[in-house]
């Protein structure tokens, strides 16, 4: 519960949730999102890593709202391989 403080944000933490299909990951992470949301920090949700990453190789133009957000939600990171140039990218 104590992440729904959100004082991670200000401190630039990550948080992962890890677990099996089902258990709830994105639930949480986007009632995260929906609370940081509320306390006025800027948020943006992408359904997965692949396509994330498939944004940014789109334009460089495209990484600047990513780098402006407080907290980005992205799910199925790590459930594909990608080449270094992407992980590079996305992280």
């Amino acid at each position: 519960m104590e992440l729904f403080d959100v004082t991670f944000l200000a401190k630039h933490e990550d948080v992962i949730f890890l677990g099996s299909p089902g258990v709830g990951r994105m639930h949480l992470a986007i009632a995260l999102a929906v609370k940081a949301c509320s306390r006025g920090f800027k948020v943006l949700y992408n359904t997965t890593m692949i396509s994330l990453i498939a944004r940014l190789k789109e334009s460089q133009a495209r990484i600047k709202p990513y780098v402006n957000a407080s907290l980005v939600v992205v799910d199925e990171a790590g459930y594909l391989p990608v080449n270094a140039n992407e992980a590079h990218l996305f992280f």
